[in-house]
């Protein structure tokens, strides 16, 4: 099943802002989530670019989802690897950096990406905002819910899976601050040094974007993070994080023309995240049904044999 995001450039550049394009009722179905073919120079794919590994160093580590997203579509990875040579974890956002149309990328996410403009990412290891204001920013499950299942595609979201299946006890990797040797060259690096490499004026690594460590083991193999839109008007949106069930926002932003792309940086001790598949993606034969039910008032009229009326009238499934 095609995604929305390919069917034309009037819908990549639109962003699908009206919820899809009213030419083409597969704009209105979930998208099989994927990972675009472009990305930062370590990391290798696997299983039809559903997983990401970054295989050296803890940098260059930046990946995006092959097709934009849509409002209220949640895309979320889940973190299948740690490396505890490294410290830093993985960050996440939207950029409206369209990644077929770039030739290199930056090493970092944070600050190198968000410095070049369009783009808001987070990171998960840090705690800059005090308890009230997190609390604050919690979303309760009900209201999020809500505004994922109002989505065109919203009633195919498998709400079960945005909690993770296990979780790493003790979160080493979210708690660990000292300089750790890394596998793959034996150099020994912290999160500081890391972020020095590239700009010694950089200041990400005390940068004020707010903290989504709402679980011990929001960094640790087998937590689950995802990231959804809600637009306001043509120009402004709300950006939400759910980070093991629980949804963090509303963070403001101000939009522009043009897609947005969820962007990762596989940074740090994070080696491999995963795509988490959300959505159930329906068969061409409930398709059809769908369409036939939708269409007509009385199947009567249609003149089909009775076994197919039966399937479409949901009396019992289609042999």
């Amino acid at each position: 099943m095609p995604c929305p995001g390919d069917l034309d450039e009037t819908c990549r550049t639109t962003n699908c802002v009206q919820f899809g394009h009213p030419a083409d009722q597969s704009a209105l179905l979930p998208c099989l989530h994927r990972f675009h073919s472009q990305r930062g120079l370590n990391v290798r794919f696997s299983e039809d670019k559903t997983v990401a590994t970054r295989v050296s160093s803890f940098a260059d580590g930046l990946i995006f989802s092959a097709n934009p997203l849509r409002p209220n579509e949640l895309f979320m990875v889940e973190i299948v690897q740690n490396d505890l040579g490294w410290n830093g974890h993985l960050r996440i956002g939207i950029t409206q950096s369209d990644p077929e149309k770039r030739k290199e990328f930056p090493r970092f996410a944070l600050p190198n990406l968000v410095a070049e403009g369009l783009s808001w990412v987070y990171t998960l290891d840090r705690s800059e905002v005090d308890e009230e204001l997190g609390d604050a920013l919690t979303l309760p499950a009900g209201k999020f819910h809500k505004l994922l299942r109002d989505a065109p595609w919203g009633s195919r979201l498998n709400i079960e899976f945005l909690q993770p299946k296990r979780r790493s006890p003790g979160s080493v990797a979210a708690r660990h601050t000292g300089s750790r040797r890394n596998s793959h060259n034996g150099d020994a690096h912290n999160e500081s040094q890391a972020c020095l490499i590239d700009d010694p004026t950089n200041t990400s690594c005390c940068s004020p974007t707010p903290s989504l460590e709402t679980l011990d083991s929001a960094t640790s193999e087998g937590s689950r993070v995802g990231i959804f839109y809600s637009q306001v008007g043509l120009d402004f949106a709300f950006l939400y994080f759910v980070v093991n069930g629980e949804c963090r926002g509303p963070f403001p932003f101000e939009l522009q023309a043009g897609p947005l792309f969820v962007v990762c940086d596989v940074y740090g001790q994070t080696k491999t995240v995963r795509i988490v598949p959300l959505y159930e993606v329906p068969t061409l034969q409930s398709l059809c049904r769908e369409v036939i039910t939708g269409s007509v008032d009385d199947l009567k009229e249609l003149l089909l044999p009775r076994k197919l009326i039966r399937f479409v009238s949901y009396e019992y499934p289609a042999t």
